[in-house]
């Protein structure tokens, strides 16, 4: 955990919480014949989420050398055997991760929240992947900005597929004024 907290800048709360979750796994018997990297990174991901850090199950994968799948599937075992409760990560600190990834200027950044916020009063992103709902408002931003950012670039930076981005694309344009 020592390592994966140093590579992710988790906080100390984080870290806290996410050993917490490990030993409450150890004492229900749930770490039997798993993988321990596998319960490790499902306990950091669900202290993550509670914590309101936004970090993906892909990010703890990368770091922590593990298959997401692996990763995902002990969370799912985690959120059923523990009772836990984890909220919905913000669309929009998504979208400020990403943008800031990508060093997309704050006039975009600001014009994607914008747009967010319209579609959320239209209850449009309920029930949508938050990140792919984040990735697809900043590309519209962008091409209402006249900032050239092309799917794929969005894509390959974030792990969202281009096709995601086009399908919410076009469940949002007709919603969405974008010239």
């Amino acid at each position: 955990m020592e390592k994966l907290r140093e590579k992710l800048g988790l906080s100390d709360a984080i870290m806290e919480r996410s050993s917490y979750l490990y030993r409450k796994a150890a004492r229900a018997q749930l770490i039997r014949g798993r993988s321990i990297n596998g319960v490790v990174g499902a306990c950091v991901y669900v202290a993550c989420r509670e914590m309101d850090a936004t970090r993906t199950i892909m990010d703890i994968s990368e770091n922590l050398q593990e298959h997401r799948r692996s990763i995902a599937k002990n969370y799912r075992m985690l959120f059923q055997n523990l009772r836990l409760t984890v909220s919905v990560p913000d669309p929009i600190k998504c979208i400020v991760k990403i943008a800031n990834n990508l060093e997309i200027p704050e006039n975009t950044k600001r014009e994607a929240i914008n747009i967010f916020d319209t579609l959320k009063e239209k209850k449009l992103t309920a029930g949508k992947k938050p990140d792919a709902v984040a990735a697809t408002v900043i590309y519209m931003a962008g091409i209402k900005t006249g900032l050239n950012l092309s799917q794929q670039k969005i894509s390959k930076v974030y792990g969202i597929t281009g096709v995601t981005i086009r399908n919410r694309y076009k469940e949002y344009i007709q919603h969405v004024k974008l010239i």
